[in-house]
């Protein structure tokens, strides 16, 4: 659910619980949407382990001369991004990147636009060109776990 620093908010038994996360975690670091494994010390539960993931989603971090990919949402069903038709232009190599990043991790995309004067979205196929180039995005994941 969240990761901040040293702890992370996960979902058990249908109720929010706080929870550190171990050092030097096996399989780490730990991502909005990874799976688990923890035990109890003290009364607290302790993150310990972190299960195969079976999507990702990933950006590349670093240096130009030793980037490296880093995980920032594991387990996530679908990518969801939403433009706003809007001047000026995004460039479309932004969306583009997060087309192929979803795929890449096995994740399906859904794109959607907002056009001018419109509180409505169009839903785009993933494989169609936009209309008009997007000048702002918002990405969202949807797992099977949080869907309604």
């Amino acid at each position: 659910m969240r990761v901040a620093g040293p702890s992370a908010t996960l979902l058990v038994e249908n109720r929010e619980v706080e929870a550190p996360i171990a050092p030097r975690l096996p399989g780490g670091p730990l991502v909005v949407g990874d799976r688990v494994d923890v035990r109890e010390a003290g009364g607290d539960l302790v993150v310990t382990g972190i299960r195969p993931r079976v999507t990702h989603l990933e950006r590349v971090t670093g240096p130009s001369g030793r980037p490296r990919p880093r995980t920032v949402v594991a387990n996530a069903d679908l990518l969801l991004v939403v433009a706003a038709v809007m001047d000026p232009p995004l460039r479309t190599w932004v969306v583009d990147r997060y087309m192929v990043a979803a795929h890449a991790g096995g994740l399906a995309v859904v794109r959607a636009r907002f056009r001018r004067h419109s509180q409505t979205p169009s839903i785009c196929p993933a494989k169609t060109a936009p209309a008009k180039r997007p000048s702002r995005i918002v990405v969202g994941v949807v797992t099977r776990d949080s869907a309604p």
